[in-house]
């Protein structure tokens, strides 16, 4: 049985992501700020948009047991700046830097977060 749906939220179509794990998210706007839940209720990505869900400023994506995922910095719905990258233990992955939307330089981490390695 569905559980019963929060007449302030409405349900995504089901997506697929790449690694062939099927899940649905509802999400509600709260003035400019959009939260996405997994089906299971935690949430999946917080950020902050204009109309047309044009993103702009600090944007969070986590893991299912909460943990920060990514974080992205968008400027009129494209990403600018720094964004970070996490494992699904909260430790550092990648550093990623881009300009108009293009990636032009990334940093990878080794396990422990802290050694920088050749990204692959």
């Amino acid at each position: 049985m569905r559980k019963k749906i929060n007449p302030d939220f409405y349900t995504v179509k089901k997506i697929k992501n790449s690694k062939g794990v099927n899940y649905s998210m509802e999400y509600k706007v709260l003035s400019d700020t959009v939260i996405h839940y997994y089906k299971t209720g935690e949430v999946y990505s917080v950020g902050t948009a204009v109309s047309h869900m044009v993103w702009y400023g600090d944007n969070h994506v986590f893991w299912k047991n909460g943990n920060l995922k990514y974080k992205w910095n968008f400027v009129n719905g494209i990403k600018e700046g720094l964004g970070v990258e996490y494992r699904e233990n909260g430790i550092l992955k990648r550093e990623l830097y881009y300009q108009g939307g293009h990636l032009i330089k990334q940093k990878c981490f080794d396990e422990s977060g802290k050694k920088e390695v050749l990204c692959e």
